[in-house]
């Protein structure tokens, strides 16, 4: 199997066969892998990378064999994602295109989330770990158990190990391993007009977590929502948002206190009760 350039050599690589009185093998021309106008051949001036750039970007093995065996091939069938197995058993060189096929980076990146999606929490763990700064593992709050609880989180919108390096770096998941810091006016919600009237719902919030179960997000919801619908969602989920996290724009206040634990969440919430005043 070869690239279908070395068709117009065929008669002088057949010659060497006669030379050495050698049967002809089977020769399987492979379309080319095109650039996106599809005019010419992928190639380095066009974005072409080391494979190993691809695995240090975190773009899993199992992804790049199901994608690459998908460029000028076609099994006949809407199936897209394959194991490695079900690829040895569907293929057949007749379904081999003719034409050259593109090389689609988003879809890549669409498979590879795939895959990730797929991962069981004990080959996520060191994934996501090997991506973190180590600034973050560092951290005296640092724990794989609190990396488990993260991992939905992490991974929600993560494509590829660099999107997580990234996200990191932008302090999206500082929250979980120091405790914020913020200004006491960012604890108002727009409907109030001081922001001592958000204090009585952190209150009360902090009395009804205490009896809450943190096994899951949902049973920290189950223990607020509730009293939210009473008050306000906005009114007091606001609020709980940036005492856990200490920023406006962050997973919701349910997943925050599940992953922080429940500790760290009664004390995060009445160190904003003691700013407020």
């Amino acid at each position: 199997m070869r690239a279908d350039e070395f068709i117009a050599s065929t008669p002088k690589f057949l010659s060497i066969y006669d030379a050495l009185g050698f049967d002809y093998p089977i020769f399987v021309s492979l379309p080319p892998i095109l650039r996106d106008d599809r005019t010419k051949k992928l190639g380095k001036r066009d974005g072409a990378k080391d494979i190993l750039d691809y695995r240090n970007e975190g773009f899993l093995p199992e992804t790049m064999a199901n994608f690459l065996a998908l460029i000028g091939w076609n099994p006949g069938t809407d199936q897209e994602m394959f194991s490695l197995s079900e690829l040895i058993s569907a293929f057949e060189l007749t379904k081999i295109q003719r034409a050259g096929a593109t090389f689609n980076e988003e879809k890549l990146l669409w498979m590879n989330k795939q895959y990730l999606n797929k991962l069981s929490p004990e080959l996520l763990l060191p994934y996501v770990k090997n991506a973190l700064p180590i600034a973050l593992k560092s951290s005296p709050n640092y724990s794989e158990a609190l990396l488990n609880r993260l991992l939905p989180t992490v991974i929600e919108r993560a494509h590829v190990a660099k999107d997580i390096t990234l996200a990191a770096e932008a302090g999206e998941y500082d929250f979980a391993f120091s405790t914020p810091e913020y200004p006491r006016e960012l604890l108002l919600w727009k409907n109030d007009t001081n922001v001592a009237e958000t204090k009585p719902r952190l209150e009360r919030a902090l009395e009804l977590l205490k009896k809450a179960d943190f096994r899951s997000t949902e049973s920290i919801k189950a223990a607020l929502w509730t009293y939210a619908e009473e008050v306000g969602k906005g009114e007091l989920l606001w609020p709980l948002r940036i005492a856990l996290s200490g920023k406006s724009q962050s997973p919701d206040p349910f997943t925050l206190a599940y992953v922080i634990g429940m500790e760290e969440t009664l004390k995060r919430i009445d160190a904003a009760c003691g700013k407020i005043g």
